[in-house]
């Protein structure tokens, strides 16, 4: 029911960049082009002054559960129960359903989203549980690839954390990973951070310190592929 009125859509990694008009009306309809559900959307009002809105499939119990939740890119916010964001209607193959929010859907206003789903071998959008544990005993997070960026935020309150490969140490570190000491936060103008550890392994990520691994505390993350190589059956590329 929302004709985009410019869009970048890449079926194959899954990923899209909309522009579009709010018509301010629960339950209009905005097509992604991902072919599949989106995992991870981002929502700007360019036209005012509004906050960055968030929708992750992980933030709730299921996917339908997190559409009735906003996260808010550019603060230290929980996740916020509120049926305008999404209309507590989860993304299809096909649309995205916007509420009335200013957020998403505000009439006449003009809008950006980046839209993302998980594809085997180049990104993952997924959540994990921290146990509060250092060394072996920290969580482990399986991506199938080694990531070259992680996107990490608690569902509590808390930063948004973005830790990449080229920020990358190779001192004082397990066998075979590679440390990231340095992060930064979107949600505030500050300079790169430090002491905040997490390591990068050819498979996945772990997280050694309490802003990534709060005991019992709930993580959403998105992460990308430092080398993305997989075929087109979706079998990942190995080494000869």
């Amino acid at each position: 029911t929302i004709t985009p009125s410019a869009y970048s859509f890449d079926a194959t990694r899954k990923v899209s960049i909309i522009k579009y008009t709010g018509n301010g009306t629960s339950g209009a309809k905005l097509a992604h082009g991902l072919g599949v559900a989106p995992e991870f959307i981002m929502f700007k009002y360019t036209s005012d002054a509004q906050h960055w809105g968030a929708y992750h499939h992980n933030v709730g119990t299921s996917a339908t559960d997190s559409a009735g939740y906003k996260m808010k890119l550019n603060s230290t916010d929980a996740k916020n129960n509120d049926d305008a964001f999404l209309g507590d209607t989860a993304p299809d193959a096909t649309n995205i359903n916007l509420g009335s929010s200013s957020w998403v859907n505000g009439n006449t206003g003009v809008f950006n989203a980046w839209c993302f789903a998980g594809v085997k071998g180049f990104s993952k959008f997924g959540a994990f549980h921290g146990n509060g544990q250092t060394g072996d005993s920290a969580p482990f997070i399986y991506t199938g690839f080694k990531p070259a960026f992680v996107m990490i935020k608690s569902t509590a309150s808390g930063s948004w954390l973005l830790f990449d490969s080229k920020r990358a140490s190779t001192s004082n570190i397990p066998e075979g990973s590679t440390g990231v000491p340095s992060y930064l936060e979107p949600n505030t103008s500050g300079t790169e951070q430090g002491d905040n550890p997490i390591f990068l392994f050819s498979n996945g990520f772990q997280c050694l310190d309490t802003l990534t691994n709060g005991d019992g505390v709930k993580f959403i993350f998105a992460a990308w592929a430092e080398n993305p190589i997989v075929g087109s059956n979706g079998t990942v590329g190995v080494a000869r």
